[in-house]
């Protein structure tokens, strides 16, 4: 990775960079909402968030972990905001306000922890959420274009609302379904090809997960026995709908919040498990040595 990122900054001059970050490193040590949560932000890094990168001219917020940035270029922009609830999004702002820069796409993912349990999960959660709300009167202040600006603002503002109707999506066609609310509706080709393709969509919410699990199980465990794999995606497709049914709760406590004036003004450390421990003949062998 360091070699990677020393040939970009030398041949290309890249000065920001910014990988996936993968927070499943401490997947069997942690409870049922932050394993959904952690699979899910995996998930995000590695399909929607590489495409983020490579869109030019555009404002990209820092992920946290897993970006380089060089030293004299955040000398400029007056270094990290150590008052921001949400610093590398404060600090990814800066970069494109003052200086125009945005990240590019690095390949190599960190795998980090997830936060160790649901008040940690929504403690966290929300915390990032006041974050970007405690930039909105920032955004205001900025050069930017009153187009770009408008469109920042409104993906804030409704993202809490949003998190709303996707808690609900899955339950609408089931619901549907079994309130036999169809037969009151005069019955057309359109509308049993929708209320099919509804009820299908919903069921399909139950593979997410597994799907997740699978494809980023070698960064968890890389050769878990097959009985071990089957039991994840079976409680992974039963609990989806439970998870779906919270998920939503950090953010809209967030813009409760915000609404009321009630202001988060201390950073508070997201609670992880214990690392995983040295082997400690091997420490003794380098002792020794």
């Amino acid at each position: 990775l360091l070699k990677f990122i020393a040939s970009r900054r030398l041949k290309e001059n890249i000065d920001v960079i910014q990988g996936p970050v993968y927070p499943v490193s401490n997947y069997h040590k942690i409870t049922t909402f932050p394993k959904f949560a952690g699979l899910h932000l995996a998930w995000w890094h590695r399909s929607s968030y590489p495409k983020l990168g490579k869109e030019k001219q555009k404002l990209q917020f820092l992920a946290g972990t897993n970006y380089f940035i060089d030293k004299d270029l955040i000398k400029r922009i007056g270094g990290w905001d150590y008052e921001a609830l949400t610093e590398d999004a404060e600090l990814g702002l800066r970069l494109y306000s003052k200086e125009k820069r945005f990240a590019k796409w690095h390949p190599y993912e960190e795998i980090e922890q997830s936060p160790k349990n649901f008040r940690a999960f929504f403690h966290q959660r929300r915390r990032w959420a006041e974050g970007f709300l405690q930039l909105v009167p920032q955004i205001k202040k900025t050069k930017m274009p009153k187009l770009e600006k408008l469109s920042l603002l409104s993906r804030m503002y409704t993202a809490p609302p949003t998190w709303v109707f996707t808690e609900i999506g899955p339950l609408i066609g089931p619901v549907l379904y079994l309130t036999h609310i169809y037969s009151k509706i005069p019955s057309s080709p359109l509308l049993t090809i929708y209320s099919y393709a509804l009820l299908a969509g919903s069921i399909s919410y139950f593979a997410l997960y597994p799907i997740m699990y699978h494809k980023l199980h070698k960064h968890i465990e890389p050769k878990p026995p097959k009985s071990q794999r089957f039991l994840q995606y079976a409680k992974l497709g039963a609990l989806t709908i439970p998870y779906w049914l919270v998920q939503a709760l950090p953010e809209m406590s967030a813009m409760k919040r915000h609404l009321l004036g009630q202001k988060t003004t201390v950073w508070e450390k997201t609670e992880r498990t214990d690392e995983r421990a040295p082997d400690s003949t091997f420490l003794d062998k380098v002792v020794s040595k």
